[in-house]
């Protein structure tokens, strides 16, 4: 049976926004389209699909058919290939999966309840040791309880916020429950709701911090995009390039720094999430427990080991993401002054350019007078006396002069020879005093001439 027969019965159910839980079938299509059965492998089970919250849960129950025989611990290593191979047909889940495996002790064994749960665990997860993934222990309305997990990073360099959580974590999670008879077995399966809305919210922590990692790797590597991109505007204006070449890159300088404050609001949202659903998960784990003492109140129930979660979720992990947003925030104050001083960099130089345009067209407004006039005179004369021109001549030479005439024509060649005249003179009159009184005496020797 195909899961995917359910979509359109869960969206007709799931009517009510971020309701705490939401039963996607109703009794009819749980005990018709919801059932499973392998008669060749004597396999049977159901599916059970939930809203719980603003997620969706989904369990998947499979046992073996005859549960008056004792089967051996390497039972669980076909019913969890059925399960994923037939059932679940390969597909992985969004946030997070809980393997749990139940059976009740039987008569006459020798083993205690530890053992037949370590064989259990090595049947299910045959790559994982038990002395290193085992969490803790404690009691379920009598029965024996095991915690294992395994939890770790393998994000990759190039991991985005659209990657899998497959993808930048190995997060393993079995609950093993080694009941003392069939009736307990039998009553304990009215928790599997509790089960599930409990270990959703651990699931949602752990993918959560996953997800906070990818924002830091995003923020490192907006830092560094920062970091390239003022230093190409410092030489772009060491080198004297184009302003809109320096306004453009400092535009791809203020987008970067925009979402390096987006991504780092993100990580504030993820690290209250957090906050948030680890309170979730501990108040619904007293829900599990208080559940379980009103209905079995003379069996022992004891779940104070699930609480080893939180305090080592809190002491490795959520350390570290306020360690990060710290870290993140300063970098946020340093990028800042990063960007206003290489704004006032740019605007500077901007002005700088803008002001030698203008001091270009007061140059070239003059020469062109003068030039316009001398220019008239050219035409009168066969040439320009070198002895007239006197010192003009280490400045501006007269066969420069002739040839602007010459090659442009008067009176627009000469002109613009005058122009270029005047921009050189004002441009030796800012570097130094000797430099501007050589400039003085050239202007008033081709004034003297003009007056001739």
């Amino acid at each position: 049976m195909h899961h995917y027969i359910f979509i359109t019965t869960l969206f007709a159910n799931d009517n009510r926004f971020e309701a705490e839980y939401i039963r996607l079938l109703d009794e009819q299509k749980q005990k018709t389209e919801a059932q499973f059965e392998d008669t060749t492998k004597c396999y049977k089970g159901y599916y059970y699909p939930v809203c719980i919250n603003d997620a969706y849960g989904l369990l998947v129950d499979c046992s073996i058919n005859d549960k008056s025989a004792p089967q051996r611990a390497k039972c669980f290593a076909e019913l969890k290939e059925e399960i994923q191979q037939n059932r679940l047909q390969g597909e992985q889940p969004t946030i997070g999966q809980t393997w749990m495996i139940s059976g009740w002790f039987p008569e006459g064994s020798e083993k205690t309840p530890a053992e037949i749960a370590e064989a259990c665990y090595a049947a299910l997860m045959s790559t994982q040791r038990w002395e290193n993934d085992l969490q803790g222990k404690g009691k379920w309305m009598g029965a024996d309880i095991f915690e294992l997990s395994k939890y770790r990073i393998v994000m990759k360099e190039d991991a985005t916020r659209e990657a899998r959580i497959q993808d930048i974590q190995d997060n393993q999670h079995v609950i093993i429950i080694i009941y003392p008879d069939r009736e307990t077995a039998d009553i304990a399966a009215f928790f599997y709701d509790g089960w599930m809305r409990m270990f959703l919210f651990r699931h949602k922590v752990l993918w959560n911090y996953g997800q906070s990692r990818i924002l830091k790797h995003e923020l490192k590597s907006q830092f560094s995009q920062i970091e390239k991109v003022e230093s190409d505007i410092k030489i772009g204006l060491a080198k004297g390039r184009e302003i809109d070449l320096l306004n453009e890159k400092f535009y791809d300088l203020q987008g970067s720094f925009d979402r390096y404050i987006k991504f780092l609001r993100t990580l504030d949202l993820l690290k209250g999430a957090i906050d948030i659903n680890l309170k979730n998960y501990q108040s619904a784990e007293s829900t599990q427990k208080n559940k379980a003492l009103k209905l079995k109140a003379e069996a022992e129930t004891e779940l104070d080991f699930l609480d080893i979660f939180i305090a080592e979720f809190k002491e490795k992990y959520l350390q570290q993401i306020i360690k990060d947003r710290s870290n993140m925030w300063t970098g946020m104050k340093l990028l800042q002054e990063v960007i206003k001083a290489t704004e006032s960099s740019v605007a500077v130089e901007k002005v700088k350019r803008d002001k030698n345009f203008q001091e270009l067209l007061t140059d070239l407004g003059v020469g062109w007078a003068v030039g316009s006039f001398l220019a008239g005179r050219l035409q009168t004369e066969d040439k320009l006396s070198v002895e007239k021109l006197g010192s003009v001549e280490k400045l501006v030479s007269v066969e420069t002069i002739q040839y602007y005439a010459t090659l442009l024509g008067p009176p627009v060649g000469t002109a613009i020879a005058a122009a270029l005249l005047f921009r050189f003179g004002r441009f030796l009159l800012v570097r130094s005093d000797v430099l501007s009184q050589l400039y003085s005496l050239t202007v008033g020797k081709i004034v003297e001439m003009l007056k001739k």
